[in-house]
């Protein structure tokens, strides 16, 4: 069985909230063995997507959007495990690859017979020194 909650009528703009200064938590399976969304309470609040165990956050889109209007962004991993970008799940990919701690090399690898191709003239490699 399925039970569903309706909030609004037809075409209505509807808002879920605390009354008071707790955090909104949604989860499943009475928050055990369950991800969940944390709103958190408060000026600068974060919103958490926690998938449970192995799971992953999925996002479902063709763009995906980070930071405000004029601002740098930051993406980074919750610790010391590499960074990577790549297509198609990783398979039949290029990729870019940024590794962890000091000193660690910026990898990117391409797939097949694929080339790294540079279009400004305005690219200066260095060793570093």
């Amino acid at each position: 069985d399925t039970d569903t909650v309706n909030v609004g009528g037809t075409n209505e703009d509807v808002t879920i909230t605390t009354v008071g200064t707790g955090d909104l938590t949604l989860n499943t399976n009475g928050g055990t063995s369950s991800g969940s969304i944390v709103i958190a309470d408060g000026t600068a609040g974060s919103i958490t997507l926690t998938p449970d165990s192995t799971g992953d956050v999925e996002l479902v889109t063709d763009t995906v959007k980070l930071g405000s209007a004029n601002e740098n962004v930051n993406v980074t991993t919750n610790g010391t495990g590499d960074l990577t970008l790549d297509t198609n799940s990783g398979s039949n990919s290029g990729s870019i690859v940024i590794a962890d701690g000091s000193n660690n090399d910026v990898t990117v690898t391409t797939n097949g017979t694929g080339e790294i191709v540079q279009s400004t003239a305005g690219v200066v490699l260095t060793d570093g020194t």
